[in-house]
C-alpha cells in the first residue's frame, strides 16, 4: 500500500461502518437501523454522503 487510506462509508443515521473504499454510485441499506444510504463519488468542495429518511426505526423526536 502506498499510504493511501480508503474512504469509510458510514450510515448517515447511526454512523455504523458500512464499507471502505471508493464508489461512483452506491446505495446500501444499513443492517443496524435499516436506513437507505446513497453515496456518490465526490470532488473536493462538495457535500459528502447523506442518509435517506425513507425507513424510520425508533423514536423521531
Amino acid at each position: 500500500m502506498t499510504g493511501h487510506t480508503q474512504r469509510e462509508v458510514r450510515c448517515g443515521n447511526c454512523r455504523r461502518l458500512l464499507a471502505k473504499g471508493e464508489a461512483i454510485d452506491l446505495t446500501i441499506k444499513c443492517p443496524r437501523c435499516g436506513c437507505m444510504n446513497h453515496v456518490r463519488g465526490t470532488t473536493p468542495g462538495t457535500e459528502g454522503q447523506r442518509a435517506s429518511k425513507e425507513t424510520s426505526h425508533g423514536p423521531t423526536d
